[in-house]
């Protein structure tokens, strides 16, 4: 293992923690990435890369590592229940990915330079000249800084001494989903974006939009988890968005679900301050935003951006305060 003045220690092989080790990695600085495990689950995350969050992963040299690599989306209409407005707009370098193979080919594609630890983080040691990371079992590594990258836990923030703020009232329901035209033919559009405007419903909009080969549909919602409607999009998805949605099907054509239907719940919170003293953490372990907007990757990387912006500044061979 390397030795402590040289290494940065980043815990969390996700997203976020995967693209801080390509970067620092690029400035030259051995990394340790600390994981329970180096293989991401199937989990229902950020499944569409927009344009800037393309340009971002360009930069840090991660963009080829998306699954699957496939062209642009392309032109995608929308159609906003408000006024009654359809339009077709192109949607410049945005691309349908499966989040899970996606970091499974950041961690796989990752410099030798990268050094991987394979086990549970319990705490850490803040206040020594270089701060060390206690892994489950008694192990103990240190660093010249600790990158946090777990998405959001709060046992570890609140090991390393950082404050998290929730916001209860803040908060989102998203659902993902395979769909398949029921005559067998293909949609008549490369994506498709339906608005509502507030309804006490509380759905926002559906989008529809090509991972591979297959048509992904994410609907967005500020529904609560106990909410009835949950139970009833669960039980019967393509009804329930019919009585919701009506002119969905006159748009996009009969179609059914086709697999599983996935639900992913987000809560607002953020660190007081994401940084503590040689600790830095960047995220959702920084800040959580509403999938709505479409802009959880670009917080990640962002994050990333802002430290490896930083990370050039640091003298080499000293703990970084």
């Amino acid at each position: 293992m390397k030795k402590a003045k040289d290494q940065i220690v980043v815990v969390g092989a996700g997203f976020a923690g995967t693209c801080a080790s390509q970067a620092l990695v690029s400035l030259g600085f051995p990394v340790l990435l600390i994981d329970r495990r180096f293989r991401c689950p199937d989990l229902f995350r950020a499944e569409k890369i927009e344009g800037n969050q393309a340009d971002l992963m360009r930069e840090l040299g991660v963009l080829e590592h998306r699954a699957p690599r496939r062209s642009p989306i392309g032109l995608i209409r929308s159609f906003d229940a408000r006024d009654g407005s359809e339009v077709e707009v192109d949607a410049g370098e945005q691309y349908g990915i499966d989040y899970g193979p996606t970091v499974n080919r950041l961690i796989e594609t990752l410099p030798a330079e990268v050094d991987r630890l394979t086990g549970r983080v319990v705490g850490f040691d803040l206040d020594r000249d270089y701060p060390s990371v206690e892994l489950e079992g008694g192990e103990t590594v240190e660093g010249r800084v600790v990158v946090l990258a777990t998405g959001g836990s709060k046992r570890l923030a609140s090991a390393a001494g950082l404050t998290r703020r929730r916001k209860e009232d803040l908060r989102s329901l998203s659902f993902g989903f395979d769909v398949v035209r029921t005559d067998g033919g293909p949609f008549p559009f490369s994506g498709f974006n339906y608005t509502l405007g507030p309804n006490p419903a509380l759905l926002d909009y559906i989008t529809f939009f090509p991972i591979g080969d297959r048509m992904r549909v994410n609907l967005f919602s500020q529904l609560r988890a106990g909410n009835p409607l949950v139970s009833e999009l669960r039980a019967d998805m393509e009804g329930t968005l019919a009585r919701y949605f009506p002119e969905l099907s006159s748009r996009v054509g009969a179609f059914r679900v086709a697999g599983n239907v996935k639900a992913a719940p987000t809560v607002f919170s953020r660190l007081h301050r994401p940084w503590a003293r040689r600790i830095v953490a960047i995220g959702d372990e920084h800040q959580t935003v509403s999938p709505t907007t479409g802009t959880g990757l670009s917080r990640a990387l962002t994050d990333v951006a802002v430290l490896r912006r930083h990370a050039r500044s640091w003298p080499p061979g000293v703990p970084v305060n």
